[in-house]
């Protein structure tokens, strides 16, 4: 990918973690240091490996110290809060996101996860700033609540579109999901019901390089309008958060990724804690680096022309 897409970035050298011994102590580092009840969330868009994210960073908060309260996905995924707030009303009615309003939602959740002296922790989507029409209630919570956010998204943009195509998400796709022989009828189906069976993008080359463009300007006029907000301070790389599922040597870079993000979560992160955490995961080095797009791209050569017509080639791995 091509960083100057962004305007904010990070990246690092790879690694393969020998800096960072394993930690023996654990909790003992951090609890005390991380004990607040601040709100959290993780700003992550759709085909971001946003639920891995999410639970990761919860282990990793978790080993942090940090009691959380978790909540569902901010203004889409359906969450119960109590009607009524307080410790003294454990058996208090629960009812579904949609019947409050957006701060309803989070100041409820929020109180009630302050009188149990946890961190309320849920998932925000980094484009709600265009789709969302509760994005200027959102963002005011945001603010009264000091809400500490981590923003990601995937550095090639290419794949987070083949990813939706494939997936047959909603929204604007330029492209159809097809099987091996470039049938489209049931392939999405086919990706739900049997995940093993080969599901191929075809893509509109010339609609797809309109879209990537589109793409490229719309996550920065985002990322601008989040930063002028307030609501984060720097865009994350999911590619960088999960290096370490990719090859073992990639554990370097993700626990000097993770360290940044958890502090703009309000943690002083201890870098064994986080090895330790990575390296109990059973995904890791395990996940292969992705191949050529010719494996997941059905018309390959008319796309790669349109790309290079566009510029956009960088995207492409051949």
């Amino acid at each position: 990918g091509n960083e100057s897409d962004h305007p904010v970035s990070l990246t690092g050298p790879r690694g393969n973690g020998a800096d960072y011994p394993a930690s023996s102590t654990g909790l003992e580092h951090t609890a005390l240091r991380n004990n607040d009840t601040k709100a959290r969330t993780l700003m992550a868009e759709d085909c971001s490996h946003s639920s891995y994210l999410l639970t990761l960073s919860q282990r990793l908060l978790a080993a942090h110290g940090v009691r959380l309260h978790a909540l569902g996905k901010a203004g889409s995924e359906k969450a119960t809060v109590p009607r009524r707030v307080g410790l003294e009303a454990p058996q208090a009615e629960s009812l579904q996101i949609e019947t409050l309003s957006m701060t309803g939602v989070f100041e409820v959740a929020e109180q009630l996860a302050q009188a149990k002296g946890e961190s309320l922790f849920f998932e925000s989507r980094f484009n709600m700033t265009t789709w969302d029409p509760s994005y200027p209630v959102t963002s005011a919570f945001f603010k009264s609540a000091a809400v500490r956010s981590v923003a990601v998204i995937r550095r090639n943009i290419l794949d987070w579109n083949i990813c939706r195509v494939r997936n047959c998400l909603d929204g604007w796709l330029p492209g159809v999901a097809v099987d091996a022989q470039g049938k489209e009828e049931a392939a999405c189906e086919l990706r739900r019901t049997r995940p093993s069976t080969p599901i191929f993008a075809k893509m509109n080359p010339e609609e797809l390089a309109a879209k990537l463009q589109d793409d490229i300007r719309q996550r920065a006029e985002i990322a601008e309008r989040l930063l002028r907000d307030g609501l984060i301070d720097e865009v994350f790389y999911a590619e960088d958060l999960l290096s370490f599922v990719r090859h073992s040597e990639g554990l370097g870079l993700s626990i000097r990724t993770w360290y940044r993000a958890l502090k703009y979560w309000g943690i002083s992160p201890c870098n064994a804690v986080i090895a330790d955490t990575l390296r109990a995961e059973v995904m890791v080095g395990e996940m292969p680096d992705p191949g050529p797009h010719s494996q997941i791209i059905y018309n390959i050569k008319d796309v790669a022309l349109q790309l290079r017509r566009h510029g956009l080639q960088r995207y492409l791995r051949t």
